[in-house]
Order: structure tokens, then C-alpha cells, then sequence
């Protein structure tokens, strides 16, 4: 039996930040007993809410942090801060307790959440009039179609679409055209333990998120170099 922690924030727009633990017993979700969560509504980009929510969750569930065995985490794609934070917080706990960490794509967690819904394509990190997309089939296998516009869409390339309230219009006019229903984005902490279970955990160092492209900052940053440089 190892006490596992999940860590799901990737997307706050789905879900407030959350975190959850567990005593688990091999692959089998059945033969998990759910300990404790926290979900912190009141985060924000200035406070992430995240190791508050860690340590409202072992509390609940009377866990020490000896007694974690296992970090899981949402990696996205998603939200560039909110990756950030919550994959930051689960190699610095991985690190200080000893323990792998599982990196579990979201779109998993999103199709976990959406059974029955097979290929199931999966938008996240909306911006402008593009957004990622990742297709999960029926087997489970996650494809990245990477980050496209709303005529990726296309006739029978999915049961449904899993979205949030910032999927571009252009996608939501393509889906309503090609007949493709629009389901509602969901995101949670036990849905992220769930799927960590038949993932391969990774050494803390090894942990990265999965950004959907550049972070603003960073391209700012190459426009202001590439000026300075003419």
C-alpha cells in the first residue's frame, strides 16, 4: 500500500486548485482508499493556494509527510503560471521526501472524467483563435495534435469535445457545424490520482510541465533582444 498525493491546478478556469490523498493498493482504482482533499477557491495568480492545499489535504487525512510514498501532478498543457506553481510544488515535496513523481498529461484527467466518450478530443490553453488539442482514444492512447485552429476540426475525428468558457468561437461554430458535441471541461485531483496509477512515475529532476507554446514573457523578451540587436 503507498500513500499517494495528486496535485491537479493545470486549468484554473475548469477547477480551483486541488489536492487529494490516498492510500493506493497497485493499478486498480477500486483499491484505493481516498484519505483527505482540499480544494482552494480563493486561489489566484498571486497566491496559488497550492502548497496550502497540500497541507489541508495530509491534515484532513492524517497523513505526515513521511508517510507520502508517491507525488502525482497535472502537467498540462494549460495555464503557464498555474503549471508552474503546482509542477514547481511537486518536485520541491518529491525532493524533500524522497519520493518519484508521476506527470499526468490533462488530457487524461479530462477524458477520465468523460467516460463513454471515445476518440474524445480535448482543448486546453485557449488564446486568440487558437487552442491545444490532444485526441484520446478508446484505448487510452493520448495523441497531441499540438496547438491549431478550429478547421483541425474534423468530421469524425471525435465523440465529443471536452472545453472550457475560453474555447475560442471559431472552434465552437466548427463543432456545431460538423456535429461534434461540446462537453464541459473537468479537471480533478482524484481523477489525476486515478490515471498516475498506470503511469511510470519519473525522478523529481526529470519533472516538466507541458506548456501548449512560449510564455509571453519569454517571447517579449526574444522581440526586445532581436531589437536591440538592429
Amino acid at each position: 500500500m503507498t500513500i499517494v498525493l495528486a496535485i491537479e491546478s493545470s486549468n484554473p478556469s475548469a477547477a480551483a486548485p486541488g489536492v487529494c490523498v490516498a492510500r493506493c493498493a497497485g493499478v486498480d482504482p477500486a483499491r484505493t482508499e481516498w484519505l483527505g482533499e482540499h480544494s482552494d477557491a480563493g486561489s489566484s495568480r498571486s497566491n496559488d493556494g497550492v502548497m496550502h492545499a497540500a497541507a489541508m489535504a495530509c491534515e484532513r487525512a492524517g497523513v505526515r509527510p513521511a508517510d507520502i510514498g508517491r507525488i502525482a501532478v497535472s502537467v498540462g498543457p494549460g495555464g503557464y503560471t498555474a503549471l508552474r506553481i503546482a509542477t514547481t510544488t511537486a518536485k520541491t515535496l518529491a525532493m524533500a521526501l524522497g519520493v518519484p513523481v508521476v506527470p499526468v498529461p490533462t488530457a487524461l484527467i479530462a477524458a477520465r472524467l468523460a467516460p463513454g466518450r471515445r476518440p474524445l478530443l480535448v482543448a486546453l490553453a485557449s488564446k486568440k483563435d487558437a487552442c491545444h488539442l490532444s485526441r484520446v482514444d478508446a484505448d487510452g492512447s493520448l495523441t497531441d495534435l499540438g496547438v491549431v485552429r478550429a478547421d483541425a476540426l474534423a468530421p469524425g475525428a471525435g465523440d465529443a469535445l471536452a472545453c472550457d468558457e475560453h474555447l475560442p468561437a471559431s472552434f465552437a461554430q466548427r463543432a456545431d457545424a460538423i456535429g461534434l458535441e461540446r462537453v464541459t471541461l473537468a479537471l480533478t485531483p482524484r481523477a489525476c490520482l486515478e490515471v498516475s496509477l498506470g503511469l511510470d512515475p519519473v525522478e523529481p529532476d526529470a519533472l516538466r510541465p507541458l506548456y501548449a507554446r512560449e510564455p509571453d514573457a519569454v517571447t517579449q523578451w526574444r522581440a526586445r533582444r532581436g531589437a536591440s540587436r538592429t
